[in-house]
This record gives C-alpha cells, structure tokens and sequence, in this order.
C-alpha cells in the first residue's frame, strides 16, 4: 500500500512538472519576507536567508546564508549597512553585515530575543525590543546598541 501511494506521488510529480519548461517557473513575490528598501537596493528574508535585489528589479542574491536563520533586515540610514535579527546560537541576537555581504558583525550578547525596530537617526545604533532586562517576559522594553556602544543602552519611554 505505502509503495503504491509513493508511486502515485512519484506519477503526480512527473506528469504535472513535465509540461513547464526550465525558465518558466517565476518565484512568488508572496515568499519574500520583512522586505526594507535603501536608495539603491531591497533586502529581504527568503527560506530563512537574507537576499538583495536592485531596486529596479534584478536578479537577487544571497547576502548571508549560514546555519540559522536571519529575519527582519533594516537598511541603516546611509544603506551601507543592515541590521538583522540572527539565530545561529540558539537565540535571537542582533547582527550587522555590509549591504554588499561580508561577514556578519554580532552586536547582543544575551539569551533574551530582540526585535528590531529600526536605525536610529544617528545612523551608527540599532534599535530594538526586548524583555530580558524588565524581569518579566511579557513588558518588552526599548534599547539602543552599536559597535562603538556593545552594552545596550536604555531609551527613555515615559
């Protein structure tokens, strides 16, 4: 029974692939994920990876794909940068990577998730959300960070 329930699947397969040409098959645009536009690029979260396209439309590319996935990309104010939500530990920290690849700079440290909510207007710190610092896991609380910053630094919200 489980042979000719594989073999069923196997016949679908085949019959309903073999009439689309290579070529022809065009992604979604419903698959990208977290989308953020700079002047000259837009980058996207696809299958748990970060990719650029021009914002013309283009080819995309990978811009980081190591084991974990990557969410939520914010362009920094120049474009140069983009801040990103990682997951390569076990946790959800922050990281940093050049829009044209490289490798990505870790800027949190903590077993808390973050979220990013966007650059600051001062160009060089992320900020973002989290609950690891409030002492209860439901009250997120805002925070500032950058390289030249590597604690979190609190923002004052009345």
């Amino acid at each position: 029974m489980i042979a000719c329930r594989q073999f069923l699947i196997a016949l679908f397969l085949v019959t309903t692939t073999a009439s689309v040409a290579p070529g022809q098959i065009e992604p979604s645009g419903g698959m990208m994920r977290f989308p953020d536009i700079s002047a000259n690029q837009i980058v996207f979260s696809y299958a748990d990876d970060l990719w650029t396209v021009d914002r013309e439309g283009g080819l995309a590319s990978t811009l980081a794909s190591p084991a974990g996935a990557e969410v939520f990309p914010r362009f920094s104010p120049d474009g140069k940068t983009i801040a990103f939500v990682g997951n390569y530990d076990g946790g959800q920290d922050i990281y940093t990577i050049g829009a044209n690849g490289g490798i990505a700079n870790r800027l949190t440290h903590h077993p808390s998730g973050e979220l990013i909510c966007d650059w600051h207007p001062d160009g060089a710190s992320v900020i973002f959300s989290t609950p690891g610092f409030s002492g209860l896991d439901r009250q997120l609380q805002l925070f500032t960070i950058s390289a030249d910053k590597p604690l979190p630094q609190p923002l004052p919200v009345p």
